[in-house]
């Protein structure tokens, strides 16, 4: 969810959610504001998931606003991972783990997520890095 004060905090805006997920959950977010004074935040989801196929299709997004980030229309959205991974691959900690490192930098304009994502049996986690203009 997201909520804007442009008065200093005195009042808010309603919240309103900005993943772009279209049946959630979105989870794990980060958060960055870019040199433009950009928002950006970035989440997991399983929207390209098939029910049934023992998969767990996960897909890393990165949405962003600039202005009046109070309309939900004015955010956009951009994939960082260019093929969904398997989240059933993680490693197990009590449940599924992609681990603790995760967050999001900016340079300039520029967001740049790190993230990790399953990539199999014997891999568990990989640390991935994306500069997205």
């Amino acid at each position: 969810l997201f909520s804007q004060s442009l008065d200093g905090g005195v009042t808010w805006s309603a919240p309103i959610v900005i993943d772009k997920s279209p049946s959630g959950p979105a989870f794990v977010p980060t958060i960055a504001v870019n040199s433009a004074g950009a928002i950006g935040a970035t989440y997991y989801d399983f929207r390209n998931d098939t029910a049934g196929d023992g998969v767990a299709s996960t897909d890393y997004w990165l949405v962003r606003c600039s202005g009046s980030c109070a309309d939900p229309s004015s955010w956009s959205e951009t994939r960082v991972t260019s093929t969904p991974f398997d989240l059933e691959k993680a490693a197990r900690a009590h449940s599924l783990f992609l681990g603790d490192y995760m967050g999001m930098t900016t340079d300039g304009t520029t967001f740049q997520p790190f993230f990790i994502q399953a990539m199999g049996d014997t891999n568990p986690s990989d640390a991935f890095f994306a500069s997205m203009p």
